[in-house]
């Protein structure tokens, strides 16, 4: 060890971008000196350079000394940068940047990754990563170096082109939402290649007098294409083969631009539906198309009927409506089966059905209790002839009256 003069040692090319607080380090050098000497290269005549002790130097021109104790060895240029290099890793508050930088220059003079590790203790893996930062841009290191982009971030953000991250750096977007975005990004540009692949497939659609029209990205349909059904299986779809579609008339297409969770492409459309079906004069029918056609006529002929006996009942509950009172309860014994008529018989203190009725004869207050004995004993509210119910229902409404 010997004392050389501090005005002819230089700094030499530390990795560190800034030497930090230098305060305490100065207080103890005017207290008790410089207590590990400088490791320097050089001689009298030109000077020396630290390859160790950059921090101490800086101090000790701080403190005002004029002379700095110092280890002179004989390195050449790689092995000064080796130590340099190494003692400089071996601190904890270096940056990652700092720190991929030192990986990279000891790679740069040829050694190997594993003796790098094995050297300095620093885990391979983590060299492999703390080097790879260096492949993002000048604005997005400085982020890193700086602690306000994650390490993380900055490793997914190394995998994309320079205007891809310099992008997300403008847009300021948080380091969580880096991955999710970066997924959005790299689908957009799949989203402009593919559309970028179709184009000359779209001229010549067109050229074919084929419609091609632009799809929203929302659900609904795109103006004029209202008729239009999507090719293929699953619900809402024309089940027909693609390619044989693809020769029909009726043949369009949508252009889905893409999203960020599917791929821009052509969606095969029909524009007349019923062309396909059994009575379409298209030849390609979609399946099942003859049974489809015999149920569809059979639910029309089904449909028909109960229509006509609706309308049926209609002019029946009309007619029966219209009808005087005493008619209607008329009407309701006459529907009345004979054990009916026996058994409201019995009510009225009657024999026979012959007599109830002979008693309904003898006066308009004897035809009401007749009804009212004829309903309790068959309950006509309940019953299946519908014609019945009807009558049943105003009958009993006129007898209590």
């Amino acid at each position: 060890m010997t004392q050389l003069p501090i005005e002819k040692v230089q700094p030499g090319n530390n990795i560190r971008h800034a030497l930090g607080d230098l305060g305490p380090l100065v207080k103890s050098i005017e207290a008790v000196g410089i207590l590990e000497p400088l490791l320097v290269v050089g001689n009298t005549s030109d000077g020396w350079t630290v390859v160790a002790g950059h921090r101490r130097l800086a101090a000790a021109k701080k403190a005002g000394l004029t002379e700095v104790p110092a280890s002179v060895v004989n390195f050449t240029e790689a092995e000064i940068a080796e130590a340099m290099l190494i003692e400089n890793l071996q601190r904890e508050d270096l940056s990652p940047i700092e720190e991929a930088e030192g990986l990279f220059r000891l790679e740069e003079l040829g050694i190997a990754r594993k003796e790098i590790s094995q050297r300095t203790g620093i885990p391979p893996k983590r060299i492999k990563d703390r080097v790879h930062l260096l492949d993002l841009p000048k604005p997005a290191q400085n982020l890193v170096h700086q602690g306000k982009l994650p390490i993380d971030a900055g490793l997914l953000l190394a995998n994309e082109p320079p205007d891809v991250v310099l992008a997300m750096i403008e847009e300021e977007i948080s380091a969580r939402d880096i991955k999710w975005r970066l997924e959005q990004v790299r689908q957009e540009r799949k989203n402009a290649d593919a559309m970028e692949t179709l184009a000359p497939r779209i001229e010549k659609l067109r050229e074919a007098g084929v419609p091609v029209v632009d799809r929203p990205k929302s659900w609904e349909q795109p103006a004029g294409t209202g008729g239009w059904v999507e090719i293929g299986q699953g619900w809402s779809k024309l089940d027909l083969p693609v390619r044989e579609h693809a020769k029909e008339p009726c043949a369009a297409y949508w252009l889905d631009p893409g999203s960020a969770h599917s791929p821009a492409r052509l969606i095969p459309a029909c524009q007349k539906k019923k062309r396909h079906s059994f009575t379409g004069d298209s030849e390609l029918k979609i399946p099942d198309a003859e049974k489809d056609h015999a149920e569809t006529q059979a639910k029309k002929a089904r449909a028909a009927k109960e229509r006509a006996k609706a309308q049926e009942r209609e002019a029946v509950y009309s007619t029966v409506e219209n009808l005087p009172a005493e008619t209607i309860q008329w009407m309701v014994l006459g529907f009345a089966g004979y054990s009916d008529l026996a058994e409201a018989a019995k009510r009225l203190d009657l024999e026979t059905a012959d007599a109830l009725l002979e008693y309904a004869g003898q006066s308009k207050a004897n035809l009401r209790r007749a009804v009212v004995a004829v309903a309790l004993a068959t309950d006509p509210l309940g019953s299946d002839g519908w014609g019945h119910r009807a009558a049943a229902v105003k009958a009993l409404r006129e007898a209590i009256q």
